[in-house]
Formats: structure tokens, C-alpha cells, sequence
């Protein structure tokens, strides 16, 4: 009896200690985002930059139902960057999408198998240099044509109710061109939404 009680005493440590270091990687990762002001830029790898970008809002997705299907190889590449800028890139991005499937699916928690977001990395060749694309997909309520050649202009938005948006992705859009990268978007109303995110690999 008194081994049963030992064991599932470390059932709860382990539990405790996994919860501990996640919530410790979230804050350092708050932290890092924090700075981004006057960093130098760095070689990162593509796919860290994408773990701490899903580690600070992976937990509200779930609680939402949204899945998030990352597919990122480890070995993408490396690019030379503002690590923290191209994850703000992204994390505007996937919450844009977020918005999306919960605008199409309010009530599917759990339930949908279109509420989920692909995060997909894969290389390609532009002009014979190496560069990274990452793709973010989601399955919600799409962008109208007459808007799609406007997304990244500022202050173009759907959400009026929201103060302030209409500046996520012309921040992204600046941020990726100071890069010398590309960030572009494919869209069907009702149906689907791409962003793509190229940046130019060290």
C-alpha cells in the first residue's frame, strides 16, 4: 500500500515538474518577445522560432478547439533575422486565423475537423538563393476578393468592432520587407485562407 502511495506521489511530482518547466518556457518567451526592442539579428533555425511562437498561445487554441497541425521540419534552415519580430509576424498570422474559425465555427469546440490550423515549412529557390517558407492555412470564414489586394494596406480590416485592427499586417508586411523577405496571402471567401511567410535563408 504504502509503495501505490509512493508511486502515485511521483505521478504528481512528474506532472508538476512538466507543468513548471512549460509555464517557465512561456515567460522566458514573453520575456524574449519583451526585448525585441534593439536586438541585433541573429541566425535562428526556422522551426525554433515557430515552438516559441505556438508556446504562448498553444494553450488558448486548445481551450478553444482549435488544433493546431504543425508540420516544420527540424531542419528547415536557418535565416538572419529579429527572432522575436518574425515570431510577432506570426503570432499575428495565426491569431487572424484563430479569429477566422471562430467567426465559421462559434460552437464546435472539439467537435469540427475543419478547426484546425496548418503551420507548414517546406524550401524553396527564388532568383537560385535558398529561402524558407512557412505557411500558415485555415479553413474559416476566407477573405473577399475585393479585400485580398488590400490585407496588408494599414487600417484594412473586418473586424470593426475591434479597436486598433487594421495594423497587424501592415506591421508584418513592413517587417518581412526589412527582412528582404515576402509575406503574401491566398484566400476563398468561405472556404480557406494561406499566408505565406518567405524569408531568405542564411
Amino acid at each position: 500500500k504504502r509503495r501505490g502511495v509512493s508511486q502515485e506521489v511521483d505521478g504528481y511530482a512528474a506532472e508538476i515538474l512538466h507543468e513548471a518547466q512549460r509555464v517557465a518556457s512561456i515567460v522566458r518567451n514573453l520575456l524574449a518577445f519583451a526585448r525585441q526592442a534593439g536586438e541585433p539579428y541573429a541566425e535562428v533555425r526556422v522551426r525554433d522560432v515557430v515552438d516559441a511562437t505556438l508556446s504562448l498561445i498553444s494553450a488558448m487554441f486548445h481551450k478553444e478547439g482549435i488544433r493546431i497541425s504543425l508540420d516544420v521540419p527540424d531542419d528547415l534552415c536557418w535565416v538572419r533575422c529579429h527572432p522575436q519580430q518574425i515570431q510577432q509576424v506570426l503570432m499575428n498570422v495565426l491569431l487572424n486565423a484563430h479569429d477566422a474559425l471562430q467567426e465559421r465555427y462559434p460552437d464546435a469546440v472539439d467537435t469540427h475537423t475543419d478547426k484546425v490550423i496548418l503551420v507548414q515549412g517546406h524550401r524553396l529557390r527564388r532568383d537560385a538563393a535558398a529561402w524558407a517558407r512557412l505557411t500558415v492555412e485555415d479553413h474559416g470564414t476566407g477573405i473577399a476578393q475585393e479585400l485580398q489586394d488590400k490585407v496588408f494596406d494599414p487600417f484594412c480590416t473586418t473586424k470593426t468592432d475591434r479597436p486598433g485592427a487594421g495594423l497587424g499586417l501592415s506591421i508584418a508586411h513592413g517587417i518581412i520587407a526589412e527582412h528582404g523577405g515576402v509575406i503574401s496571402m491566398e484566400s476563398e471567401l468561405g472556404r480557406w485562407t494561406r499566408f505565406h511567410i518567405d524569408l531568405p535563408a542564411c
